[in-house]
């Protein structure tokens, strides 16, 4: 008898202590998991960021000049700006690398982007291509710059211009699911004459506005079926 009670309380003691070990293994997978998806957040923040350095100051930093007013384009015959745009691509070579416009009556182009495409050719840019900015990880986030339209404001002030919507995409050390930030930035522009000459001060420039997506294979898919009917059928919602 009391070899039965022996052996049933060492039962007993080894299954509360396989419950307690997968509670402890549970626990290290949720703590790796949330620690993978803050350092993929961090990386995603810093590709933003270095988006903004591209935009002010990078290489390339003269594709993203505010259009001037047309006022001053009707007096100095400036040519438009923003010609490194394309509606409806993500461009894929050379300074233009990363460069998007959405086209009307089709999706926002960012959610055409293949982030995991890391190729030379990739419509996105690797951190630090045109800024020359370092970031130890095991892979470099990336971004891609999309030219959004002028915001018109109050008689007597300067439209909102000068507006990118940046996109990135940061990995932690295993390279699993992304973390997706984006943000709305204004590149500043000089103080432009209005039609009496008069200066008008141009609002200020920085990030306006910040998102964390968190739905992107959702997203991607549902435009996907957009972009491409169903054979045979008229999409409608274009």
């Amino acid at each position: 008898m009391a070899l039965v009670v022996t052996l049933l309380a060492l039962a007993g003691m080894m299954m509360l202590g396989m419950s307690a070990l997968r509670v402890v293994q549970l626990s290290t997978r949720i703590a790796h998991a949330e620690r993978e998806r803050t350092q993929a957040f961090y990386a995603a923040e810093a590709a933003l960021a270095d988006a903004q350095r591209d935009i002010a100051h990078g290489s390339r930093a003269a594709l993203f000049a505010p259009a001037p007013t047309q006022a001053a384009v009707a007096r100095a015959g400036a040519a438009r700006t923003r010609q490194a745009f394309v509606p409806g691509i993500c461009q894929r070579e050379g300074m233009r690398q990363g460069l998007c416009q959405s086209a009307p009556g089709q999706p926002p182009i960012w959610l055409t982007v293949n982030f995991d495409d890391a190729s030379a050719s990739a419509p996105s840019v690797a951190h630090g291509t045109f800024t020359g900015a370092r970031l130890a990880v095991a892979r470099l986030p990336r971004y891609v710059i999309e030219a959004l339209p002028a915001v018109a404001r109050a008689p007597g002030e300067a439209s909102l211009d000068g507006l990118y919507r940046i996109t990135a995409a940061g990995y932690g050390p295993t390279l699993r699911q992304p973390v997706i930030l984006q943000s709305v930035y204004r590149r500043a522009g000089p103080a432009a004459p209005d039609e009496t000459g008069s200066a008008i001060q141009r609002p200020p420039a920085g990030r306006l506005s910040w998102r964390e997506i968190t739905t992107w294979d959702e997203m991607r898919a549902d435009a996907a079926r957009v972009r491409t009917p169903v054979e045979g059928t008229a999409d409608q919602r274009n």
